[in-house]
């Protein structure tokens, strides 16, 4: 058994938080290969909107030249495009070992592209388009929700700051998608229609500074993780975040052990009853009834019982964080007991 920082740590103990900090590395990782995508994303979304503009513009001018090289890049940004979604489709199944709302947000996502491509071999126009269009806008909601409570529960036990972002992120996000929507609905009634379109514009603006948001979060989450695998197991105990240790990242759920016991090491009436015995002893010893030998031995004793129960105590919290179990605990306190007694 070693000794970190303000508790004890078995070799179990020790294991499983270095286990932790490597699958911390990992995700650490998958979330920087997001990051990367989503800057080429949004690179690759910028080079199709100036290629649109150019085609639109040499179309107006009847330079067939110019909008056939339009169309020509327009067609490798789309299969770039394809190419980083696939990439990022595969990251986010990747991730399901982690936890299982990534490879939730993973499925979502995919489903969520190919109805986009759909509609891009379809054409717009048709009322086959616009389906495949809101079952696409459906899925790309659904999308964002499942990996914001993915990165929820990952920060929850390391990182509370990081989690109250997502958090922050996922109730903007939600509310920039829901005032999009009413202010399509409010667009096409009748008299509120420009009402509606200036809803739409401001939400549409919103929901792109959302985005890059999204993008600054991904980044700072790839580095928090990658922090948190490489800060020294010391720091972790006296830090108190050592609780990411409790935390599932495999997606698993864990066999329930036994339930910790609610009774404590020492009763109330213990403590009252043992606080009185050195009250006496005391107030022999000033009436000189008891011998210095026995006072010392007394103190000696009183003294290897505190340090029986700070032992107990370090062994319940071991317990309490399922690094021990039940039997290893009554064990352990048996033990201890025993030898006091003695």
């Amino acid at each position: 058994m070693t000794s970190y920082g303000s508790g004890i740590v078995n070799e179990r103990e020790l294991k499983l938080l270095q286990e932790r900090k490597e699958r911390a590395r990992g995700l650490s990782k998958k979330l920087n290969t997001l990051f990367v995508v989503s800057i080429l994303g949004l690179i690759l979304l910028g080079l199709i909107i100036v290629t649109a503009i150019y085609g639109t513009v040499a179309i107006r001018e009847y330079d067939v030249d110019k909008a056939e090289k339009a169309v020509t890049m327009l067609r490798l940004f789309a299969i770039g495009a394809i190419v980083l979604a696939v990439v990022q489709g595969v990251t986010l199944l990747s991730m399901k070992e982690y936890h299982d709302d990534f490879g939730s947000a993973g499925g979502l996502f995919i489903f969520s592209e190919i109805m986009s491509l759909l509609r891009y071999l379809i054409g717009t126009g048709s009322g086959l388009s616009s389906f495949f269009s809101l079952i696409g806008s459906v899925l790309s909601i659904l999308f964002i929700l499942q990996f914001c409570s993915a990165m929820i529960a990952s920060f929850q036990a390391i990182n509370n700051g990081m989690a109250s972002d997502w958090e922050s992120f996922k109730t903007v996000y939600l509310v920039g998608t829901i005032g999009s929507i009413i202010s399509i609905v409010v667009a096409i009634m009748p008299g509120l229609a420009v009402l509606g379109v200036l809803g739409v514009y401001g939400f549409a603006i919103m929901l792109i500074v959302v985005s890059i948001w999204r993008i600054v979060l991904i980044r700072r989450s790839s580095q928090e993780m990658l922090y948190y695998s490489v800060r020294p197991i010391e720091e972790e105990r006296s830090s108190g975040a050592g609780a990411f240790r409790n935390l599932d990242l495999s997606g698993q759920k864990k066999k329930a052990g036994p339930p910790a016991p609610t009774k404590p090491t020492m009763s109330r009436q213990e403590a009252m009853e043992r606080a009185e015995e050195m009250r006496k002893r005391r107030q022999m010893k000033a009436e000189g009834l008891l011998s210095e030998e026995n006072a010392e031995t007394s103190s000696k004793d009183v003294k290897d019982e505190q340090k029986v129960i700070d032992v107990l105590k370090e062994y319940k919290e071991l317990l309490d964080s399922g690094v021990i179990t039940e039997e290893e605990f009554q064990n352990k306190k048996k033990e201890l007991l025993d030898s006091d007694d003695k």
